[in-house]
């Protein structure tokens, strides 16, 4: 009884140890598209040495504490350092012009390229302050995107 007891704690310590899915090297230069689990189409390109995601961009939908509840906006994030097949950001986001009703925000995107750096998936999230006070969040969203 002590030594299956053991075992079981043994073998799930193992798995709890185990590596995530193997991550892998994005393909340089390349572009990727897909959609977002909010069903929008979503673009970036890696850099040519592969250390660099490059203007990830797509739409939201944005839940809000006021009139502006379930609206879309762009959203884009420009340069994301990749490290071991892996990408995590957290952006300061900027009005698009000095009338912009998005006064400011923060941007993350967090990723992982899989398939010999054919695909990507991931998760981004926005949060943005508007005029008058009113703030917006994206919520925690899925994408996957796959070399053009």
């Amino acid at each position: 009884m002590v030594r299956t007891q053991a075992a079981l704690v043994a073998a799930a310590a193992t798995l709890a140890l185990a590596p995530a899915a193997h991550a892998a090297a994005p393909k340089k230069g390349s572009d990727y598209t897909g959609t977002t689990s909010q069903g929008e189409a979503l673009s970036f390109g890696v850099s040519s040495s592969g250390k660099r995601v490059v203007e990830l961009a797509t739409s939201l939908t944005y839940k809000c504490t006021g009139e502006h509840d379930g609206q879309a906006g762009s959203f884009v994030l420009d340069t994301i350092k990749v490290s071991k097949g892996r990408f995590r950001a957290e952006q300061e986001l900027f009005p698009t012009s000095e009338s912009s009703v998005v006064q400011g925000g923060m941007g993350t995107a967090v990723g992982t390229f899989k398939r010999s750096g054919r695909r990507a998936t991931g998760t981004i999230r926005s949060r943005i302050q508007l005029a008058g006070g009113e703030t917006c969040d994206s919520g925690k969203v899925r994408f996957a995107a796959e070399v053009i």
